[in-house]
């Protein structure tokens, strides 16, 4: 809005979402399972949750799946959950040209206390956008106590802030390289959950209302 709009900082106020209280670490491990089952799951898989559009930018989370498969022993496979967005034809054409469509499972509509046993679940939450309004998934994802790997465009930074692994969206080889380390370094992977907790604290619908009214105040006041 600076730069596009040649708008003052001073005029700009940033009020931060939160996540849905259902979205925190499942402990029952007999919940977690039965959902596994559910959708066919085993622990520890790849996890990607946003629409599958290419602002999304799955493509580059599917080559580096391709790359880890064909590089590492690691084998689990990759969730994609959220809705068909727009080229989702060229998408699904690049699951099927590079030969995951056994690998890669693609899903929709998920209640929410699925989608946290899910992310509880995951070994890695992974998530290369290009651009983000937000990106309420990570911090979905880190209240789980999910690990989270993410690009270093929008507002995504600013969300995960040092809790998470930040990359360039369109370095397939780094990204590849990168699930490798969170999905087989238990001390990596312990480091980010433990980060991932305490930045997802920092945000809640409480701050969020309370950041609010001080705007509609210090505006009504002001006119």
């Amino acid at each position: 809005m600076i730069e596009l709009m040649q708008l003052s900082p001073d005029k700009i106020t940033t009020i931060h979402l939160a996540a849905k209280s259902v979205f925190t670490q499942v402990q029952s491990q007999t919940a977690i399972n039965a959902t596994l089952e559910k959708y066919n799951l085993p622990n520890g898989f790849i996890l990607f949750v946003g629409t599958l559009s290419p602002r999304k930018n799955a493509r580059t989370l599917i080559h580096a799946y391709y790359h880890m498969l064909h590089e590492s022993r690691i084998d689990v496979p990759l969730v994609l959950i959220g809705s068909k967005g727009w080229q989702y034809e060229e998408l699904a054409s690049t699951i099927k040209e590079l030969k995951l469509s056994k690998y890669i499972q693609v899903l929709n509509n998920i209640y929410d206390e699925d989608l946290a046993r899910l992310y509880s679940a995951a070994g890695v939450f992974a998530l290369p956008s290009y651009y983000e309004g937000f990106g309420l998934p990570p911090l979905e994802a880190m209240h789980c106590g999910c690990p989270v790997v993410v690009s270093d465009r929008g507002s995504l930074p600013e969300v995960v802030g040092d809790a998470g692994i930040i990359l360039d969206p369109d370095d397939v080889e780094q990204w590849a390289e990168t699930l490798v380390l969170v999905l087989t370094n238990q001390e990596v992977r312990k480091s980010l959950v433990s980060a991932g907790s305490t930045q997802a604290k920092k945000f809640s619908w409480q701050k969020t209302a309370k950041a609010t009214l001080k705007l509609y105040n210090l505006v009504t006041n002001f006119v």
